[in-house]
């Protein structure tokens, strides 16, 4: 009987101190970044060349400066035409940009053969949608027999 007494309070005092003092596990997220919708409109050219449309629509739960889109290019011979529009409205290419500024894109040609998109547009606790419009070089081979992507 003692000893059922005495594991009621330790588990009473447990109890207690959990709700006095929260775990940080149990915390909400403060931010989250969640690609709701995506789609991609990709056509291959006679020259071999691909145009492609992605359509993607972003949840911004918390403070965001914009996001990213890395483009893999692994046997493309290279990337033009590279736009970028949010509901109609074209963002500008621009050179530099830093946190802060909208409207605008960055592209970096990173060494492992890929290209990255910096799309700023400040966002919080919002949804937004960008279509990104490219053209892929060369991404497609054509052969007697077959082809390749």
């Amino acid at each position: 009987m003692r000893s059922n007494h005495k594991s009621l309070v330790v588990s009473i005092m447990i109890v207690f101190l959990w709700l006095l003092y929260p775990s940080e596990g149990i915390k909400a997220v403060d931010r989250a970044l969640v690609i709701k919708q995506y789609d991609v409109n990709a056509q291959i050219q006679s020259s071999g060349d691909m145009l492609v449309e992605e359509d993607i629509k972003f949840v911004f739960n918390g403070n965001y400066n914009g996001v990213t889109k890395q483009i893999l290019l692994p046997e493309a011979s290279g990337i033009e035409n590279i736009s970028v529009s949010q509901e109609g409205k074209n963002y500008k290419k621009a050179s530099l940009a830093e946190k802060g500024d909208s409207g605008v894109f960055t592209l970096e040609n990173n060494p492992d053969n890929s290209c990255m998109i910096w799309i700023y547009t400040p966002s919080a606790n919002t949804t937004r949608s960008f279509k990104i419009s490219y053209t892929l070089k060369n991404a497609c081979r054509k052969y007697m027999d077959t082809g390749e992507l």
